[in-house]
């Protein structure tokens, strides 16, 4: 979640530049790289509105393990129902 998310967002800011800046501004993602790292703002700007990209992580995390304990105890409780054990086939 939020490790994954502190690694990759250089790359999407990288990439979003790369995607709404007039063709041939950037030669490649390290020219992009380079040059967001040249500006004042320096490392900080490649993580520019990472807090609002991590708020969101929390409620999607906490629901999809809701979800999935949810998902597991009917799976077990049908079951235990019909006293079978679950199988691949």
């Amino acid at each position: 979640g939020a490790a994954s998310q502190l690694t990759i967002y250089p790359l999407e800011v990288v990439k979003t530049r790369m995607a709404v800046s007039p063709a041939g501004t950037y030669k490649n993602v390290a020219h992009c790289l380079q040059a967001t790292l040249a500006e004042p703002a320096g490392a900080r700007g490649l993580y520019r509105g990472l807090t609002t990209s991590l708020s969101g992580i929390v409620p999607y995390a906490g629901i999809d393990l809701m979800v999935n304990s949810v998902v597991r105890e009917k799976v077990a409780a049908h079951y235990a129902s019909i006293e079978q054990e679950p199988s691949v086939v």
